[in-house]
């Protein structure tokens, strides 16, 4: 039995806290210079060579600013483990580990006015006035503390050591991992703005965070056979795992619930047509119904094993979870070992084939990805379109490397 528990201090990238530095509205300016325009601006290192006498003061600008009690995020992270003896050679162990999280870093608009008011089709919130000052701030983003989220993970594991020229081992993990933003980008503006929400981005919900990963089945098998003074070594790692999150946003520039953001807010999935207001609009010169529209909607929705029990609810950031991917790999090794006088060397071959299964099918070790993750259009006027022809299927083929099979090969040379 072994055990463990402590509170763990990091840091975040520098370049995060460096944004205040550059998104101040003073320290950045454009000149464009067209065609022969250019030979009027040679190299200076002098920053205030080319600013112009008459300049005028800036417009408008985003900042951004470190609270003031910003401090660096801190988990504590405790865990249990138990290591038992089997039949014969087995092992089996079992793993808990929970971490909190403490001082977590997300951003917020200290210019956002929080006055709202409730949508009645869909219980949204709505922001009548989503600024507090007028320009030249137009936002005011902050990197601030929170005390919120944690991770939760759990591993089963039975293996027998290398014995009698073969070896394996199996485990199995489930995880759950929350937060409030899993800081998407490199600094406050992009983390506020890139944060899906169903409310007030100021103070986003608790939400499964990029990284959770929920089921994970990892195995590995080898055999050694030697003879003489060579040796072959055969491997095999299989992995099954659901290979990611992600959310489902409004498309297009319509600010859903106006808070000077667009494309960050989660959609509401509507249980019939009377919960979302469909417009009519022509494309490629055919007419698009409503009707036609919340066809392939309702067909889409009833697809898909987590929108269907979200009807008449507002989707969640990262709700959505990709289909599982077994991926198989094989690894084969080629001692040959020899003596230099008293010494002796080995020289050793290697192949890898990375997704072995796909070698074997072609439909095997395909990862999928989402077809649409914007399965609906918000306009300026507060109505939605729906495109039918985007909305066939929830998942498609990852046609990437990563569902591909690769092969490489290596050369070691080993010596006393």
């Amino acid at each position: 039995l072994r055990a463990g528990s402590g509170l763990f201090t990091g840091r975040i990238p520098f370049i995060i806290l460096s944004s205040q530095y550059f998104d101040n509205g003073r320290t950045q300016a454009l000149i464009r210079a067209r065609n022969n325009q250019a030979n009027q601006y040679p190299f200076n290192p002098d920053t205030e060579a080319y600013l112009p006498s008459d300049r005028p003061s800036n417009g408008s600008y985003d900042v951004v600013v470190n609270d003031p009690d910003l401090k660096m995020p801190q988990v504590w992270r405790s865990t249990v483990g138990l290591d038992m003896p089997l039949i014969g050679d087995l092992a089996a162990s079992v793993e808990l580990m929970y971490t909190k999280e403490y001082n977590s870093i997300y951003a917020w608009n200290a210019n956002l006015d929080n006055n709202t008011v409730t949508r009645a089709t869909d219980g949204r919130v709505l922001f009548t006035n989503n600024r507090l000052n007028n320009p030249p701030v137009l936002n005011a983003y902050v990197l601030d503390n929170i005390d919120e989220g944690g991770q939760f993970f759990t591993t089963f594991r039975v293996q027998k050591p290398l014995k009698n020229n073969w070896a394996f081992s199996l485990s199995y993990t489930y995880g759950q991992s929350e937060n409030v933003s899993s800081f998407p980008g490199t600094g406050p503006i992009q983390a506020f703005r890139s944060n899906p929400v169903a409310g007030n981005p100021n103070t986003p919900a608790l939400a499964f965070s990029d990284a959770d990963l929920r089921h994970r089945l990892l195995g590995s098998l080898s055999y050694r056979l030697e003879y003489g003074p060579a040796a072959t070594t055969f491997g095999l790692i299989l992995q099954s795992q659901q290979t990611g999150r992600f959310s489902y946003t409004y498309s297009s520039n319509g600010d859903v619930n106006q808070d000077g953001v667009p494309a960050n807010d989660l959609i509401f999935v509507p249980e019939n047509i009377s919960q979302i207001n469909l417009e009519q609009y022509n494309l490629n010169g055919e007419t698009i119904t409503t009707d036609a529209q919340w066809t392939a909607l309702e067909s889409f929705i009833n697809q898909s094993e987590y929108l269907k029990d979200r009807k008449g609810k507002f989707a969640e950031r990262n709700g959505s979870i990709l289909p599982w991917v077994t991926q198989i790999d094989l690894r084969v090794l080629q001692d040959i070992s020899f003596a230099i006088g008293k010494k002796t060397n080995t020289l050793q071959l290697s192949m890898d084939i990375i997704n072995f299964g796909n070698l074997l099918s072609s439909s095997s070790g395909v990862y999928q990805l989402p077809a649409v993750l914007q399965p609906i259009q918000a306009r300026n006027n507060g109505a939605f379109r729906v495109n039918p022809n985007a909305l066939n299927e929830e998942f498609i083929d990852d046609t990437s490397l990563i569902s591909r099979w690769q092969i490489q090969f290596g050369v070691r040379y080993t010596f006393e």
